[in-house]
């Protein structure tokens, strides 16, 4: 019974992640930081107040949450 627990529960086993997996992280990381910088050049150049308020929120609520978890991640 413990040989059963042990391989549904993954117990003692390592929780490291392989390259694949890290190099996903990455290039979606470095997506989201793309995708900032492309947003603030966009908050920068725009004279519409509607479209600056839209585009911080997207940022301040999507963008750099998703950062935060894939650094986490990292």
């Amino acid at each position: 019974m413990k040989i059963l627990k042990t391989l549904i529960t993954n117990e003692g086993q390592d929780q490291d992640i392989h390259a694949g997996e890290a190099y996903s992280l990455w290039t979606q990381l470095i997506a989201r930081y793309d995708t900032a910088e492309l947003i603030d050049i966009f908050i920068n150049l725009t004279k519409d107040n509607d479209l600056k308020r839209l585009l911080k929120n997207g940022l301040n609520k999507t963008i750099l949450p998703q950062i935060d978890r894939l650094e986490k991640a990292c």
